[in-house]
Parts: structure tokens; sequence; C-alpha cells
């Protein structure tokens, strides 16, 4: 990581800037740049920023080295201002530096720029702390002379004979006595008997022995004062040695009329701190320029940044780099609230940490007034709510996905119905023109295209959590290694597919169609993502997660993972889309080329499969999308999971009550049970099942869909025929009940459930 370093670059020449900056990052630096090359836009760039260097062409268009020099010391800025030119003489040099530059570098020796400004970035950063020191100094002379002339306490500096050499206001007040009274004579005078008998022996045997019966500790003592009259009073005394000599400090207050005031105000001083230190919000102060002048340590906590940090910038430096125009608009609305003095409560902003998080703050603040009116600044708390905001956005998000789903869902639900109507009467056709070949591969056409939309059905309701999924153990190398032709014909000719397999991938369990079409489906975003060709990657991976790396990562839990990988060389997407390519029809693509459910419903099989994903993007570098399974705890692979059914379909004799409320459908459904020879009885709800049940006692088997209207669901029926016919067998029939199944506490596992989209 090369030297953080701000530099304004003042050059009409892109080239020549990106030239310098060129020789800076070899320099071991890292600057963030600006380049102008009018006196408007840098006289903007040095009101506007902050800079740690500026870079100067001698000669621009419309504007020139020491016109820019001139408007650089307008500001007062003690940073390095270098001149880079290409030709110059010595007299035009000589009267740059005299003008104020720090240095010239002469274009045709760039190997001196690196060297000079580091050095001249020292020289800057030692004048700083020179002036630093110095202000300091006279800031401890101003507080010693504020603290002798206005502070509560009496102050009385006497030397080693006990001499009264410094006779503070406050003393005065204490005492009585003005400072003519008391200057040039001994300090006894302002203690009654015993005391003052003995102090001069007090001062003798410490300078003596150095023994300390009151040097440095605070106690109660009597002071006399210019009446006569004797006083309790606080006094603590210390020594100070100057050159050979000594020097002693007394610290007087009487507590006979403060001492109860001075303790509420350091109990009051205690409480402050103790909530300001404990509190989960944080506490601030802003000056009347509006640029903080207080902050508490919370703040530390929340955003990593120290108060000191803080403590003379205007809130506006935390606005977040990447601001909606929305936000833009709120800020304004503040600073107007800022500018009118009005107090203002839950003023929400993001900001962006050290480490790149995004923080959500709110704040409050009122406006404080001296007593004459005057404005002071602003007084408030601030609080951390990005935690609330990240639920917010997750119970919106959430919300969305429910409603997304119980669309899909009911849509798929009335697709599978007409899926039944189609497949039924097509096995049917099929059995009887087994021997015209033509119409035979007609109808196998009919029924191909039908299969396939009883996949996008089961795609649907996985989606929408309404299809359990088909779990099996097997080995993604084998699934990717079959998709080979699937996805060479999908992408295009100019799309180099390359796979880097790992040898001894652990097994998983998943629904082996379902990620098949969720590589299908990443894998033409990545087409689509690279119109003029580029290079498909994807790869697997065996990945163990610890669990202190689980704990700090928003990634896959801990344990043993086999990772997926697809990635591709394509224009990539900024952060902003990043966000939101998982949303419901959130989508990138032209209108008509994209419906933003792909990538929405690849996320919704990874969340039922308690699988993690993750993607990775950046503008013209490409996109990886990572996935990561848990690994199997079975160690098995399946070998071929996509079975067809074959062979001949078993026949029957018995009789079968055929419940469904759906005409067609349950026509097509009693002419296929009857082509094998089946007895069937239709009723199109439960009431109407329960009557044929009291008259024919003869039925072998209820074959009832799970949801119907009349007020009684599948579930339910089965329930009060089983009570009455305990041996009566009953198979469910549904493509979407889960919603009844839950309100039953039912489970898909505790049912034999036939989906409607099947046939045999």
């Amino acid at each position: 990581m090369g030297i953080p370093l701000r530099l304004l670059i003042v050059e009409d020449s892109e080239d020549d800037a990106l030239l310098l900056l060129r020789h800076l990052r070899d320099g071991d630096f890292e600057p963030a740049h600006q380049r102008v090359d009018t006196a408007e836009t840098m006289d903007a760039a040095l009101r506007d920023e902050t800079w740690d260097l500026v870079l100067c062409d001698y000669r621009l268009p419309s504007f020139s080295g020491p016109k820019a020099l001139e408007l650089f010391q307008e500001y007062d800025i003690d940073i390095p201002f270098i001149v880079v030119s290409g030709t110059i003489g010595e007299e035009m040099a000589a009267d740059l530096i005299k003008a104020g530059a720090h240095d010239l570098i002469l274009k045709d020796r760039p190997v001196r720029l690196v060297p000079s400004i580091k050095r001249e970035l020292a020289d800057a950063e030692a004048r700083r702390e020179h002036k630093r020191v110095a202000a300091e100094k006279r800031e401890q002379d101003e507080r010693i002379r504020l603290i002798l002339g206005t502070a509560d306490d009496g102050i009385i500096a006497i030397d080693e004979r006990g001499i009264i050499e410094s006779f503070n206001p406050a003393a005065e007040t204490i005492f009585g006595h003005s400072p003519e009274d008391v200057l040039g004579k001994n300090v006894k005078m302002l203690m009654p008997p015993p005391h003052s008998d003995q102090h001069d022996d007090y001062i003798a045997s410490y300078l003596r022995s150095g023994d300390a019966k009151v040097i440095g500790i605070g106690r109660e003592v009597e002071g006399l004062r210019a009446d006569g009259a004797i006083f309790p009073l606080e006094l603590r005394v210390s020594h100070l040695r100057i050159g050979d000599k000594s020097e002693f400090i007394g610290f007087v207050r009487d507590i006979t009329e403060r001492r109860q005031t001075v303790d509420a105000l350091r109990e009051s001083e205690r409480r402050f701190r103790d909530f300001a230190e404990s509190a989960s919000d944080w506490f601030w102060e802003m000056g009347p320029d509006l640029r903080f002048s207080y902050i508490s340590e919370r703040i530390f906590a929340v955003t990593g940044i120290r108060p000191k940090e803080i403590v003379g910038t205007l809130r506006t430096s935390l606005v977040h780099p990447s601001a909606s125009p929305e936000e833009t608009v709120k800020w304004e609305a503040h600073e107007a609230d800022l500018e009118a003095r009005r107090s203002f409560k839950n003023f929400e902003y993001s900001y962006e940490t050290a480490d790149g998080k995004d923080l959500y703050v709110r704040v409050s603040g009122t406006p404080v007034f001296d007593q004459d009116g005057t404005f002071l600044g602003y007084r408030g708390t601030g609080t951390d709510v990005t935690e609330q905001r990240q639920t917010e956005s997750q119970y919106r998000q959430m919300q969305k996905m429910e409603a997304v789903g119980q669309l899909t869902g009911g849509i798929a639900h009335d697709f599978n119905n007409l899926l039944t109507i189609v497949l039924g009467n097509a096995g049917i056709l099929q059995r009887r023109i087994q021997n015209d070949e033509k119409l035979s591969n007609l109808v196998k056409a009919i029924i191909s295209a039908s299969q396939r939309g009883s996949d996008l059905t089961r795609r649907l309701l996985a989606f929408s959590h309404s299809q359990d999924l088909d779990n099996s153990v097997f080995n993604v190398n084998e699934l990717i290694s079959g998709m080979d032709d699937l996805l060479h014909r999908s992408l295009s000719e100019n799309i180099d597919i390359q796979i880097e397999a790992e040898d001894e991938l652990w097994p998983i369990e998943a629904d082996f169609s379902q990620l098949e079409n969720a590589l299908l489906n990443l894998a033409i975003n990545a087409r689509d993502a690279m119109p003029a060709g580029g290079e498909l990657n994807i790869s697997t991976k065996n990945v163990s997660i610890t669990k202190e790396n689980a704990a700090t990562d928003s990634g896959p839990a801990s344990g043993d993972h086999v990772k997926i990988s697809i990635g591709d060389t394509g224009c990539g997407m900024d952060d902003e889309t990043r966000k939101r390519v998982f949303e419901p029809f959130f989508t990138t693509k032209e209108v008509g080329k994209g419906t933003g459910l792909g990538l929405s419903m690849v996320y919704g099989f990874m969340q039922q499969s308690g699988a993690h994903i993750e993607i990775e993007s950046e503008v013209n570098l490409g996109t990886s999308i990572h996935l990561y399974f848990p690994k199997a705890g079975i160690e098995t692979v399946l070998g071929d999971i996509k079975k067809v059914i074959s062979g001949e379909v078993p026949m029957g004799s018995e009789t079968i009550l055929f419940v469904e409320d759906d005409a067609e459908v349950r026509r097509t459904g009693v002419r296929i049970l009857s082509e094998l020879g089946y007895r069937l009885i239709e009723a199109e709800n439960g009431p109407k099942a329960l009557e044929i049940l009291e008259a024919n006692a003869d039925i072998d088997l209820l074959f009832t869909d799970i949801v119907m209207p009349g007020g009684m669901t599948g579930v339910e029926l089965a329930q009060k025929a089983s009570e009455k016919y305990p041996n009566l067998k009953v198979m469910f029939a549904s493509g979407y009940a889960d919603e009844v199944l839950e309100e039953h506490e039912l489970s898909r596992s505790e049912l034999s459930t036939a989906e409607q989209n099947q046939s045999k």
C-alpha cells in the first residue's frame, strides 16, 4: 500500500499529469488527485478540498505558475507548492522560489520529483509541528495568566524565605488584602496562631530534610482575614525548583461558602462523564462556525474515528461519497436548518467507515445561545441505526419476495392444471397410436414441450418456496460435465468456455435439476454481458470455512463446502447495481430482453437449499458469482439422477373415487385411469365425495386434490373419510399446497403427494 497523497495538479496537459502520477506511484505514493488548468477551477479546488501538495506547471494557456502561486498564498495553506516546468531560466526560477514556491522541478529531470516531494512534505510537517508547539506554549502561558487572574481559588507564590511574590485576585477576595498589603511580606501574616508561629520552621525543615508534611497534600487549615476574622480554608502547596532556588505555590479556597458548590459541580461532571462513556449514543457539540468542538469517545466505537480527528470538521465532511440525489437534497435541507439556527431531530444520513462499510446514523441537536442571544453553536446526540436500517431493508425485501412468491405460486398452480390436461391426453394418444410413427413423434413433441413447461413450473414453485426440492447426493463435476453440450449450444461461438474442476470434489446434497438450471441461467447472463465475446470460467473447489471467518464475514457458515464459481470477462457492474441484482424484476437488460427474475430465482433456490451465494464485480473487468453448498454427509455420488419412466404401465381394476374441482383436469384424470382398467367415480368437491362414500362402501382408493373450494380441503376430506373408513387408502394431488399443509401442521413427507404435472 502506497503513501496516501491528496494532490492538486495545476496542468493543462492531461498526458503530463498522468506522467507525474506515474512517477509518484513509482515512488511509493498513492495519489488521490484533481487536475485544474484555470484560476477559477484552482480557486474552487483550494476552497472546497483539503490537499497535501500542489504541483503546478509554469506555463498554462490562460494561467501561469506565478499567478497560481499568488492564488495559493491567498489561502494561507502550509503545504508544499512545487513548480514543474519544461524550460525556465535561472532568474525566473529564483523569482519563483523568492515568491514562495518550495521547489522547481524540470520535466526532463523527473528523477528529482519524488525526493523533492518527500523532502518538502517532511519540511511542511516540521513547520506545522513547530507552529503547534509554539501555539501550545502561547496557549499554556495564556492559560496560566487566566488561571491566576480568573481562578476561583486564591493562588499565592512565596520564595524559600516565605516572602509573598504573587497574590492573585481570588486571594485578595478571600483574605481581604490588596496586593500592595502583602507583596514583599511574610506569608504567615495570613495565618492565625499557632500556624503563623510555626510556618518558618516548616519551610526550613522541608528544605533541609525534604520531609513534606504539606507539599502536594490538600488539607483544611485556618486563615486570617484583613479584618482579623479567622475562617476555614483548603490549602494545597506545590514546590517548584527554579535554578538553584525554591519557590512554593499555595492554592487556597474558602470552603465555608463554596464547598457544596464545588462538590455539586464535581458530581455533575462525573455524572456527565459516566453517561457519556457508558451510553450507547454519543454526545457532540459544534461551535458557531458549525464545526465540531467536542464529540464523546463513543463515536470511535461506532465509526473507528478518534474524536480528535472529528473535532474541527464540519458534519458535511461525513457525507457518504456515493450519496444518492435524495440524500443530497436531505443534506441541503439539514444545512438550511443549521444556518437558520433551528433545532432538528432524528436527522439520518449514511457514512462510509474507514474499512469501507456503510454506516447509518441518526442525530438530533438544539442551538445554544448565551444570555445575550449570541449564537454559540449546537449540542446534541447521535446514535447508530445501521442495524435498524438493515433490518427494515431485509423486511421490505422479505415482503417483496413474499408477494412475488404468492404471484408465481398461484400462476404455477393454474399452469399445473393445464399441463395435467395436456400431458394426460397426450399420454392417452401415445398409447392409442403406438403403431403410427408420424403421429407418435408429434405426440412425443407435445409431451417434451409440456415437460419443459413442467420444469419451468417447478422452478417457479421453488422460487416461491411452494415446491419441495427434489434433493439427492451427487458430484457437481458430473453435473457440469453433462452440461457441456448445453452450454456450447446456449452460448455464442465467440465465448471461450474454460472449466477447472477439482479432482476429488466433495459431494453435495441439492436438487440436481434446479442447480443445472441455476448454472445455465448464470452462464446466459454472462453471455449477455459479453456481446463481443470473451471468456466464461467455471470452476469447482473444496473449501473449509473456519468459525473465525464465519463470525467476521457475511459469508457461508463454518464447515466444509463445495464452491462453484462462474466468472466472465464482460462489462461488469457498479456497486449500486451489484447490491440490487437479486431483487425480483430488477434487470440491467433492455426492455423485452430480461424479466428480472433470473437471478432472483437463483437466489431463492440457494436460500431454499441452505446454501450461500456471493457476487463480485467491477465495471469493465467482469463478474464472478460464487455458490457455496455444504458438503454432503453421505460420501456417495449419484450416477444418473434423471430417470425416464419406461416399460409397461401397471394396470388395475380397483374402484377409485377421483375428487377434483377443475372439471377438465377431473375428466382427464378419469380418462387416463379408465384407460388403465380402473373403475372411476367422480366428485367435484369434498362434501360431494363424502356423500358418494356413504353410498359406496366398496371404494378402494380416495384420490383427491388438496386445494379445493367449497369449504373443505383435500386434507380435511381425507381426515373425515379416514374416521369412518379407517382402511381406505388416500392419495393426494396438488401443485401448490404448502399453505394448506402448514394449516394442518403436516409436511409433504407425511403425505403421498402426486404432482399434477406428471403423466404416467
